[in-house]
């Protein structure tokens, strides 16, 4: 299976993936930020004063995993922990206004980085990826749904 015309899909989208996350990685670390970090970035930005556990459901990952991401961080002034107002117990994280100053330039590396993967792509064809990776990614949430209701069954 060396011909690439014989890679299997998934294999396909692995070797994507391992490399976008490598050229990502290059571009975030003049932000000192890690991919997965941005992720989180993003989040923030896009819901201020989540908890970590409403973090971490929103990116499917577990409140430890997304643990280490936010304390770095924090130490880095990216992110600030402040206590709930109704309840004291859950702590709720919101960009800094160190984030927020450098938020237009991680937006402009993970803007690059979507013009480069779809460098030479008509708009039809931008549009039809698009169409085509949502369907998976739909697919796979199906898929998981359906396994966690058999394992809860």
């Amino acid at each position: 299976m060396n011909d690439e015309k014989e890679m299997s899909i998934v294999n396909i989208m692995n070797q994507i993936m391992h490399m976008e996350m490598n050229c990502a990685s290059q571009s975030l670390k003049q932000y000192e930020l890690k991919p997965w970090q941005a992720a989180i970035f993003f989040s923030l930005h896009q819901n201020s004063g989540m908890s970590q556990r409403e973090l971490a459901k929103k990116m499917k990952l577990t409140p430890p995993t997304i643990t280490s991401g936010i304390k770095k961080m924090e130490k880095q002034g990216l992110i600030e922990r402040r206590p709930d107002e109704q309840d004291q117990r859950i702590m709720r994280l919101y960009l800094t206004e160190k984030a927020e100053n450098c938020l237009e330039q991680v937006w402009g590396v993970i803007n690059k980085m979507e013009e480069m993967l779809v460098s030479g792509f008509s708009i039809e064809e931008k549009i039809l990826l698009r169409r085509f990776l949502l369907q998976m990614l739909d697919n796979l949430k199906q898929h998981t749904e359906r396994t966690t209701d058999q394992k809860n069954n």
